[in-house]
């Protein structure tokens, strides 16, 4: 029991570092990063398809159940 507090406190001591230099550090950063055209591509049809298959998920359900029969599930 004492360990476990003992880890919990370690924990959270770093990942409220992490906060407060994610948030609250000035930004010394002079790079700007812009992702290529290829990525902007893949991170929109990744959302399209999450939210399609989130909001009708009736043809993804299907392709599984034929395919756990396939396989003997």
């Amino acid at each position: 029991m004492i360990l476990a507090l003992l880890t919990a406190v370690v924990s959270l001591y770093y990942y409220a570092n992490v906060i407060k230099m994610m948030y609250f550090a000035p930004n010394e950063s002079t790079y700007h990063i812009t992702p290529p055209a290829p990525a902007h591509l893949v991170l929109l049809l990744g959302a399209a398809g999450i939210i399609i298959f989130g909001v009708y998920p009736g043809p993804i359900m299907k392709f599984a159940l034929e395919t756990a029969r396939v396989f003997g599930f």
